[in-house]
């Protein structure tokens, strides 16, 4: 390109002088301009019709929504193929033997509480009374008086004297605690039979059969219940005379309703009245 260039400056005087040429009427240095300005641009005109065949390569960053965007993309590469997912069942195996030996153990808790239905729940509470030296409040005498009326209102009997006084009395069966036990025994029989009939599908529904050794706690409680109850009575008066603590030891129902009847408090308690007392 450049010795073109070179060709064209060197004919450049005889074209002018030519009167054939059709250069005739342009000066010299206009052409020679223009001959210039050719050569300053053939470069890039080489350079465009040698990188013409060649691919323009091109880096641009995008930015996209993060995630959210990354999320779609999944899904919709995802959408085409199957789904596949692998589930695991476990079955209870053995340890359903293991669970129902351990049944059968806690429901021995059955029988405890049948066998100590009938019993006494013995119990120690002390009471304090007004002693003698406060202005209005029963004497000794007649606070003795009246614990003696009360366990005789109950068909009980002194058996002992003393510093301690004994009384001796026959405690009746309660049918109401008889029907509990009962419905606590159903109830147990029936967990039981349940247990059995998920271990031993054979026999089926025929385990619920136990639930008819339930009446056996009825008569057992009654064969039971009635037995002879002893309670132990102690008054003891401060050096002062201001108060009194009367000691019970005995069945906690029997001290529950005696402390009702006589108006008793607990010591170290403040007795608050009901409702309906109000």
């Amino acid at each position: 390109m450049t010795g073109f260039g070179l060709y064209l400056l060197a004919a450049a005087p005889a074209a002018l002088a030519d009167e054939a040429s059709r250069f005739q009427g342009v000066t010299a240095n206009s052409l020679y301009v223009t001959l210039g300005l050719f050569l300053l641009t053939a470069p890039d005109i080489w350079s465009q019709i040698k990188r013409a065949p060649q691919a323009v390569k091109k880096r641009i960053t995008f930015k996209v929504a993060g995630p959210a965007v990354a999320g779609i993309w999944s899904q919709i590469k995802r959408a085409p193929q199957a789904v596949k997912k692998r589930i695991t069942f476990k079955v209870a195996g053995p340890s359903h033997n293991h669970d129902f030996c351990i049944y059968i153990v806690r429901s021995a808790g059955i029988w405890s509480q049948i066998k100590r239905a009938p019993q006494a729940v013995k119990k120690r509470i002390t009471f304090e009374v007004a002693g003698p030296a406060v202005a209005g409040a029963p004497g000794l005498d007649a606070r003795a008086r009246q614990i003696f009326g009360y366990f005789k209102k109950y068909n009980y009997q002194v058996k002992e004297t003393g510093e301690v006084i004994t009384f001796e009395g026959i405690y009746a069966a309660d049918r109401g605690q008889a029907a509990a036990v009962t419905f606590y025994t159903f109830v147990g029989m029936a967990s039981i039979a349940l247990v059995l009939s998920i271990v031993v599908p054979s026999v089926g529904n025929y385990w619920y059969g136990l639930t008819l050794l339930t009446p056996a706690a009825w008569f057992y409680y009654f064969q039971k219940g009635e037995r002879v109850e002893q309670v132990r009575v102690k008054m003891v008066t401060a050096d002062d005379e201001a108060t009194t603590d009367i000691i019970v030891e005995g069945d906690r129902e029997e001290i529950t309703r005696m402390s009702k009847e006589l108006d008793l408090v607990e010591k170290g308690m403040v007795r608050v009245k009901g409702f309906l007392e109000q």
